[in-house]
């Protein structure tokens, strides 16, 4: 029998073991991040991210919560709130003062590399609250390290800010599950409410965590399960002053907006609206009642009459109903994906064959949610729902609930051995088999599979053309025109302003996609006089091949242009181009010697 010291030496040693191996499985991105002796972003956002960042640590711009060189010439609010970009920033500028020869982009590509720690640790700490023991915790942390939607998230070069979305994830899992297990900590409660009250500034769409607690506190009070009235008035304390201490440095609340898509006064009234419903459950003399209730519904229905807009909008995204979203492979539900993709790959590459417990463990944990009294299990299976929900409508949800389909699985059956009597390295052994099997598809298709750079072929087919456009764009600085993934890669490699690119969350992004999709549809000759502030055309062919699992199909010419826009087909299989149009320079591929792949333009006005 190990002692009480033993096993926390040997939980450390797992940790570091797990977070080594986490780091070691991210590293496969490392193909897609250091190209030509330097390092790049790795994946769409990441390019974004990282120009914000540079600018505010190194560049001459300095932080920018508005930026006047997208969705141009009207520049436009950014949708990402300012706390992950500026703390980056604010780290990198550190790390320069002890060493100023270092490159500022190798250093913000390691840094998810070994965040993967901190989220090692966050995970092996939940396990523990959950009671699983040592042989079942090497399980979890096994299934964590290999996840392919870690490496998605602490890949070399992956900077966009899905891994500190998992730590606060984590983090309110935690300190949800201590808040109900000892209601009068009041410390705890206090806890909770500064991290759900701070988590907005790193990504908007961070306050719904605390739905799952204000369910559950809601059923529990259903129930006639009493919560604390100090508990419940220290967190909405908390939670509103954090709130409240984040949003001092948004421009965007400073402006009085009140939108989800910004960090806004939309957040402070979510959090008041949490706070005073949190209250009211631990109100003694506002127990359960047919007439309480009423009451609630009433007060419930009054407030939320200022979010319906917001609602809307909010569903419409998570809906992937909004403009070009559907289009963007992480924003699909997985049963769409797979439904599209015609078999498993799409999904299981990055959630493994464990998804299809999803609906199993949604079963399950709602079930136990009706007959529940228990405060902790009943918010355990509330987060189990919520986050299980979340990852099948979006694939972008797997900071939510990609820890469910590891500990879900693993909860129950520890219930089981207990219930049936059976060991523990049973158990685990059962478990170890069925991952293997579950992460098949992963190990096979994603964990191993050298990545191009930047994570996409197109960016990786066309990168040598950005040193030619940052050249011109230096000298004559202009607005470029180019499809809508292009637009995050442009800023970051050049001065130039781009009409739009992947901010996709407002009415305004809408329009700019509309708009530059109605100049791709014209001639050479109508752009020129219809778009006169046009002055770079960043031009490439999409879908130019057909890629299958043993290798790539070209696509013959006319399907090609039927699978691009007409001016992009005019400019790159045209030669008498108006000689208002100057070729700065041209890529063309083997496999279509005849005809470039790629073209940059200066248009001469």
């Amino acid at each position: 029998m190990l002692t009480e010291r033993h096993q926390k030496l040997l939980l450390i040693v797992l940790w570091l073991v797990a977070g080594w191996l986490a780091l070691i499985m991210a590293m496969n991105f490392n193909s897609a991040s250091y190209v030509d002796g330097s390092f790049i972003p790795v994946g769409n956002d990441s390019f974004y991210h990282a120009r914000r960042i540079l600018d505010a640590a190194v560049g001459e711009r300095g932080f920018y919560q508005f930026d006047a060189m997208i969705h141009a010439p009207e520049g436009s609010w950014l949708t990402w709130p300012w706390a992950y970009d500026y703390l980056m920033a604010a780290a990198l500028e550190l790390a320069l003062i002890f060493k100023p020869q270092l490159e500022p982009m190798a250093f913000l590509a390691r840094v998810p590399l070994f965040w993967v720690f901190v989220n090692a640790g966050l995970f092996l700490l939940l396990a523990r609250k959950l009671r699983l023991g040592l042989e079942l915790c090497t399980v979890a942390m096994l299934a964590f390290a290999l996840a392919p939607v870690n490496q998605l998230m602490h890949g070399t070069g992956v900077i966009d800010h899905h891994f500190v979305e998992l730590t606060f994830v984590l983090l309110s899992l935690l300190l949800g599950l201590q808040f109900f297990e000892d209601p009068s900590d009041r410390r705890s409660a206090i806890g909770l409410g500064i991290v759900l009250g701070i988590a907005p500034a790193f990504h908007n769409g961070l306050f719904i965590l605390q739905l799952p607690l204000l369910a559950s506190v809601g059923l529990a009070w259903l129930k006639q399960v009493p919560l604390s009235k100090d508990a419940a008035y220290a967190f909405g304390l908390s939670l509103v002053v954090a709130t409240t201490v984040a949003l001092l440095p948004s421009e965007t609340f400073r402006d009085m907006q009140f939108t989800f898509t910004t960090h806004s006064w939309f957040h402070l009234y979510i959090a008041l609206c949490t706070a005073a419903c949190i209250a009211y459950f631990g109100t003694a003399r506002l127990r359960f009642s047919k007439t309480n209730l009423g009451i609630f519904i009433a007060f419930a229905a009054s407030i939320s009459i200022p979010l319906l807009i917001e609602i809307g909008n909010g569903a419409s995204f998570i809906a992937g109903n909004t403009v070009l979203l559907d289009r963007i492979a992480e924003v699909r539900s997985p049963i769409a994906a797979y439904l599209q993709a015609g078999d498993s790959i799409a999904v299981t590459q990055y959630l493994s064959w464990l998804i299809v417990l999803a609906p199993v463990l949604i079963a399950i944990f709602a079930w136990r949610l009706l007959h529940q009294r228990d405060t902790t299990k009943l918010f355990l299976s509330m987060s189990f729902v919520f986050a299980l929900l979340l990852i099948l409508v979006q694939l972008r949800m797997h900071p939510f609930g990609y820890w469910a389909l590891i500990l879900g699985p693993l909860v129950l059956l520890d219930e089981a051995r207990q219930k049936y009597s059976f060991s523990r390295l049973a158990a685990a052994g059962l478990s170890l088999a069925a991952l293997a099997v579950a992460y098949q598809p992963p190990l096979k298709y994603q964990l191993f599979e050298k990545v191009p750079a930047g994570l996409t072929r197109g960016y990786a087919a066309t990168r040598t053309l950005y040193p030619i456009l940052a050249e011109s764009c230096a000298r004559h600085p202009g607005i470029a025109l180019s499809y809508t993934d292009d637009g995050h890669s442009i800023r970051y490699h050049t001065d130039c302003s781009v009409i739009a690119n992947n901010f996709l969350l407002t009415r305004q992004h809408g329009e700019k996609v509309i708009e530059a999709d109605i100049y791709l549809q014209l001639t050479p000759e109508q752009l020129l006089s219809i778009a006169p502030q046009v002055q770079y055309i960043f031009v490439r062919f999409m879908g130019l091949f057909d890629y299958t699992t043993d290798g790539h199909q070209v696509v013959p010419v006319e399907e090609l242009k039927s699978r691009n826009a007409p001016l992009f087909n005019a400019l790159l299989l045209r030669n008498d181009l108006p000689e208002n149009f100057e070729l700065l320079g041209e890529l063309r591929v083997e496999d279509y010697r005849d005809i470039p792949f790629a073209r940059v333009f200066r248009v001469i006005r």
